[in-house]
């Protein structure tokens, strides 16, 4: 397995090259086929800073690459909520006819890995809450918020119990 660039796939993205900060959902854990003999994973974020604006985008975003195989992995490995410093190029923004995902405009083709455990403050600090357990006490038990799906959990006697989070972060 190993990262490789195609032309073909980098004609979906703007051609400006730029780092970015970003804070990983999880890791990679799964690709989707792409030509035939390729793989796209794609990993999930919290939060992008765009280090040419400084500004911090908590929408969700999508960190893709392509791999040549995938028998030994994904290409990139990211600790969830992790801080990574990143060199990549922005998706050209396409129209939603109805059914896309809204981070599917904000995605961002990583062309390198600068630096794991990256130092940024503002990251650091929003990385830290993220990776601190969140629960919601009931008088039926405690539901653990899964942050990579975006519901709480819990197991009370023999049932699991799962509860959505709306778009505000609260169940």
């Amino acid at each position: 397995m190993s990262v490789v660039r195609l032309p073909e796939y980098e004609a979906e993205f703007e051609p400006e090259v730029f780092e970015i900060y970003a804070l990983p959902r999880s890791d990679a854990n799964g690709a989707s086929p792409y030509l035939d003999k390729y793989h796209r994973p794609l990993v999930s974020t919290d939060a992008i800073l765009d280090t040419r604006t400084s500004v911090l985008d908590r929408s969700e975003g999508i960190l893709t690459w392509i791999i040549e195989g995938f028998d030994t992995g994904w290409g990139y490995s990211f600790e969830p909520h992790g801080v990574y410093k990143l060199l990549v190029k922005k998706a050209k923004p396409i129209e939603d006819l109805g059914y896309m995902r809204p981070s599917w405009n904000n995605r961002y083709y990583v062309l390198e890995v600068l630096e794991e455990h990256a130092k940024h403050s503002e990251l650091e600090a929003l990385s830290a809450y993220l990776k601190t357990p969140k629960y919601l006490h009931t008088d039926k038990g405690d539901f653990l918020l899964n942050r990579e799906y975006q519901y709480y959990t819990a197991r009370i006697d023999d049932y699991a119990f799962t509860l959505d989070v709306d778009e505000n972060g609260e169940s």
